[in-house]
């Protein structure tokens, strides 16, 4: 009864915000300019995904000079994911309303830094979630002789029923059932979509490329550095790195049980990490195990800390993405409600050392996302998944244990205690 219910009521609310967000977005306002001829124009990249969606588009990110030599490549995005791209890319524009200063201020410096001729313009396969409602109008008038976007990876009842493509834009079919150029044994993961919309985009600009797949995401920047550990007072591989709670309370453990899961390892640091508004959501919770970082370090000093952790212990967002992808040994705590669209990774992509953890009840939930079988709509906004928030303590502790004890057993490999 509940499914059911629950898909009028977010279809009724998505095309109610989605249409509010459009009608919004005719701030986006530029002046006209005409296209010109330009061998040397710039590729625009649009990303309008968070900081692990862009790390899962890295498989192809590092490829863009190459294959669009000599342009330059540009990517518009939001301003935390610079750090994840910017190896593989020639200008940053920042997509920030939050910046200090006036909005129209805001608006009127990012419309200069794009009002201008670019060869090719393509746009990431989140934008056609919510993005194209924030910043269609914008899209709509960026001019290049060709752009691009993707479908969507999900069509379903339970998501985005109503989308305004943006005019001037070629939209490439989603990736079907049985894809016959790639070997590719699943079609859910963003991964394999991500690698099918890239190819479809190469196919139809007349790039010849030599894809090696999958194309595996990568984490580039500088070197490992203890010194981070210093810094903050931590002894290197002593440590969990742990992530309690995301900028999305819907994926969110119960507090409550996380500290459960913690004051079962009594004899183990752990090391929160997060933003500062996710550490106003830890209301002053504490432990005698834990070590609180959240809001006090920035996107790079996170990302050495996570390197120089033990092991990390996650949810469904960024930084378990980035803990995979750097082959640290990552857990991630997931609802079912999307499972297999970004956790766990496929196993062709070869991250052996991604665990993923979800309740064994709902697995055949999987790609609700959220509109779900059991309950009110408003129940699942209001306390989170379901799937998630009854997700026994004692699986999280034993997949820990797991963890730890397959280290320990590499550290003893042949009887040697490696150091």
């Amino acid at each position: 009864m509940w499914k059911h219910i629950n898909t009028v009521l977010y279809r009724l609310y998505y095309a109610y915000r989605g249409r509010r967000l459009w009608q919004k977005s005719t701030r986006w306002q530029m002046s006209e300019l005409p296209v010109e001829s330009d061998e040397a124009a710039p590729i625009l990249y649009v990303a309008w995904g968070r900081i692990g969606d862009l790390l899962l588009a890295t498989g192809h990110l590092r490829h863009l000079r190459r294959w669009f030599h000599p342009h330059p490549v540009w990517l518009l995005g939001r301003p935390e994911v610079e750090t994840i791209v910017k190896p593989y890319i020639d200008v940053f524009v920042p997509l920030d309303e939050k910046k200090e200063g006036s909005q129209e201020e805001t608006q009127h410096h990012l419309l200069n830094q794009l009002n201008r001729p670019f060869s090719k313009i393509i746009a990431d396969i989140h934008t056609f979630y919510g993005g194209v409602f924030v910043i269609g109008r914008l899209l709509e008038q960026l001019q290049a002789p060709q752009k691009f976007i993707y479908e969507g990876y999900h069509l379903g009842a339970n998501l985005a029923p109503w989308r305004p493509y943006p005019a001037g834009f070629e939209i490439i079919p989603r990736q079907p059932a049985h894809d016959p150029d790639t070997k590719e044994v699943s079609t859910r993961h963003v991964l394999h979509h991500m690698a099918y919309y890239i190819r479809e985009v190469l196919k139809r600009v007349h790039i010849a490329h030599e894809l090696v797949c999958p194309m595996k995401p990568e984490l580039t920047g500088e070197e490992t550095d203890e010194s981070i550990c210093r810094k903050f007072n931590l002894e290197p591989g002593k440590y969990i790195a742990w992530q309690p709670v995301s900028n999305n309370p819907k994926k969110d453990y119960p507090l409550p049980r996380w500290f459960d899961v913690i004051g079962s390892f009594q004899d183990q640091v752990f090391v929160a990490l997060g933003t500062r508004s996710e550490q106003e959501r830890l209301a002053g919770r504490t432990a005698p195990n834990l070590i609180n970082l959240c809001g006090q370090t920035t996107l790079p000093e996170t990302i050495q800390l996570i390197h120089q952790s033990r092991m990390f212990l996650g949810l469904d967002s960024g930084l378990s993405h980035v803990a995979s992808i750097l082959g640290q040994q990552a857990i991630c705590v997931s609802q079912n409600s999307n499972l297999g669209y970004f956790f766990p990774y496929p196993v062709e992509y070869g991250f052996t050392n991604q665990h993923t953890v979800y309740h064994p009840d709902y697995v055949h939930c999987s790609g609700c996302f959220m509109t779900c079988c059991y309950e009110p709509i408003v129940a699942t906004y209001r306390k989170g998944a379901l799937c998630l928030r009854t997700l026994p303590v004692a699986q999280i502790v034993q997949k820990i244990e797991d963890v730890l004890e397959a280290e320990e057993d590499g550290r003893h490999h042949d009887g040697v205690v490696q150091t």
